[in-house]
């Protein structure tokens, strides 16, 4: 689709909003400012650093990588060997083959086993690494789990972080490795909203229409699921409010991981591309 332009007036303010292509946009939120949010931090002890490793040792095969250190963690990427790769920091965890590290690769949002990741030199804990002061995943329900995880995300631009190839645009991927990180099992795996829109059908997890907005859906902006045309944008839901509006955070708004709203589902256009035409809720609700 080509870029247009168009400004809207909100109350007093002016709004300029880009849109270019299925998850859009260069509309800035009024009413929430990001601020940079960085998972998992670091000890104190040490500055921030990385260390390159190559992917080795899997017999040819995809070395899993997780949203939490140890061999029970969600999967959230595959990498094959020989990919080499950034490691931030290290963690303690399941042994594999007497290495007990799980080393942070940030690029992709998630832990691998050391053991299968070779550094030239060393095997295990990595004196040029600092230690992962990571939690495990939050507690609470999974609609609970979904809202923490993504509040945890505002302000990230990396959308490498959540699987998104540089040419692709990337809130559903947001939305896909969010939901992933939170325990959903048998994630959509595609970039596109309205394959997010079926998968969700199939499970009879999608509702059409704007009513019952509950938090930690996943909200579709358009008019349909058909193609990148009528399936605009999608974000989650973090706030539902007595008057019936909503906030949500949004993967590719402004280039961002934002904090979107107030606005109101049917008249979504004051903050997003689209009104409100379906959502989904997380399974097992």
């Amino acid at each position: 689709m080509n870029a247009k332009n168009r400004a809207r007036r909100l109350g007093t303010a002016s709004v300029t909003v880009l849109l270019t292509g299925a998850c859009a946009l260069g509309l800035t939120s009024p009413a929430h400012a990001a601020t940079p949010t960085k998972a998992p931090s670091t000890s104190a002890s040490k500055a921030k650093a990385s260390v390159t490793a190559t992917v080795a040792n899997t017999g040819g095969e995809n070395l899993i990588v997780r949203s939490k250190a140890g061999k029970s963690g969600p999967e959230v990427k595959r990498l094959a060997e020989g990919t080499s790769v950034q490691i931030e920091c290290q963690v303690a965890s399941d042994d594999v083959s007497g290495n007990k590290y799980w080393d942070y690769i940030p690029a992709h949002g998630g832990y691998a086993s050391d053991y299968y990741l070779a550094t030239p030199g060393h095997d295990g804990r990595h004196p040029d690494l600092p230690l992962c002061e990571d939690t495990p995943p939050p507690d609470g329900t999974m609609r609970e789990r979904i809202v923490q995880i993504a509040k945890g995300e505002v302000g990230l631009t990396d959308k490498s972080k959540y699987g998104a190839p540089v040419d692709h645009d990337w809130c559903q991927y947001f939305v896909n490795w969010v939901w992933r990180n939170a325990g959903v099992e048998d994630m959509n795996d595609t970039h596109f909203t309205g394959d997010f829109y079926y998968w969700g059908k199939e499970r009879g997890l999608t509702q059409d229409g704007s009513s019952n907005i509950k938090v930690g859906d996943g909200i579709l902006f358009g008019t349909g699921p058909e193609n990148s045309d009528t399936g605009r944008h999608v974000g989650i839901v973090v706030a539902v409010h007595e008057d019936g509006s909503v906030e949500s955070i949004d993967g590719n708004y402004s280039d961002a991981v934002t904090r979107v709203g107030p606005y109101f589902p049917d008249n979504a256009t004051t903050h997003e591309p689209e009104n409100v035409y379906a959502h989904v809720s997380p399974p097992g609700d």
